[in-house]
């Protein structure tokens, strides 16, 4: 799949052109759409599978990234083509505050992960597997509306204030999930640990564009949401043994470790003075004589 969610954040933020008011409205924008896709995705599917049959139900799927990805990546928000040609920039991309970044997003992949484990194993466990669905979506609906309410905080919230917070409600929200005894009970616990998530990811995004050069700002974006995916692969597997091992709420033990493990990191390392907009030397452009 061509990675459109980097590559659209990277563009807001060269639209916003370093407002910082106007990244974080736009990337808590950007959030909201990826969570409500995100949530109404998967019922769609369910829905042609159970109609029409799993085989026709990825024709969708392929048609919107086909149609509208070639669309996207036409549209006039991309960089024109004379920005291509300038030779790349000689900054390099890993420093210390971006290797702190993705390790944060590593490390909400493995909730990510643990999570949906956990939802499956004990809603079947509680005799009602068709509910893990249902609440795995809810997460992502609380998330959304947190990803609103982002764009509204004040701007004295700075980001790293705004990342050591999200952390923090991250951890206390995993904590009931150890305890939990009912489908209602888990989908409120789940739903509260939606609240963290999107406020991350649009913090953790506008912390890139800090750390990182201008010209590298989709690589970055990028490396980011693969830090994601392969940790919340990890999660996944992880909280599988765990579930076949201690029992259908286990895997929530391998969130609260990654939550307590992220807020830890961000308590030590997320600071103004790390994540200050750092200053890069433009890349050489080459002049040759006619």
């Amino acid at each position: 799949m061509p990675a459109i969610g980097p590559l659209a954040r990277s563009r807001w933020v060269r639209l916003a052109a370093g407002d910082g008011p106007a990244t974080s409205a736009a990337l808590a924008l950007d959030g909201l759409l990826d969570e409500l896709s995100f949530t109404a995705g998967p019922a769609v599917v369910g829905l042609l599978v159970a109609l029409l049959g799993p085989a026709v139900a990825l024709l969708p799927a392929a048609a919107l990234v086909g149609v509208c990805g070639a669309l996207f990546a036409l549209h006039p928000t991309a960089p024109p083509a004379r920005e291509s040609t300038q030779p790349r920039s000689t900054e390099p991309l890993l420093s210390s505050p971006y290797a702190l970044l993705l390790a944060g997003t590593a490390l909400l992949g493995v909730c990510f992960g643990s999570v949906q484990v956990g939802v499956t194993a004990t809603t079947a466990a509680l005799g009602h597997p068709g509910a893990a669905g249902l609440i795995y979506g809810f997460l992502g609906c609380t998330s959304a509306l947190a990803g609103i309410a982002t764009a509204a905080l004040p701007t004295r919230w700075d980001l790293p204030l705004r990342l050591r917070v999200g952390t923090g409600l991250l951890l206390a929200a995993s904590l009931p999930m150890l305890v939990v005894g009912s489908v209602g009970g888990l989908t409120i616990a789940v739903g509260c640990l939606g609240l963290a998530v999107a406020p991350q990811l649009i913090t953790m995004f506008g912390l890139v564009e800090r750390t990182v050069p201008g010209g590298r700002l989709s690589e970055a974006m990028a490396a980011l949401v693969s830090s994601l995916t392969l940790a919340q692969a990890l999660g996944t597997l992880a909280a599988g043994a765990f579930a076949d091992r201690y029992g259908p709420t286990a895997p929530f033990r391998v969130t609260t470790v990654a939550a307590l493990a992220a807020l830890l990191l961000t308590a030590l390392t997320a600071t103004e003075r790390r994540y200050r907009r750092r200053e890069f030397t433009p890349a050489p452009v080459k002049v040759t004589a006619s």
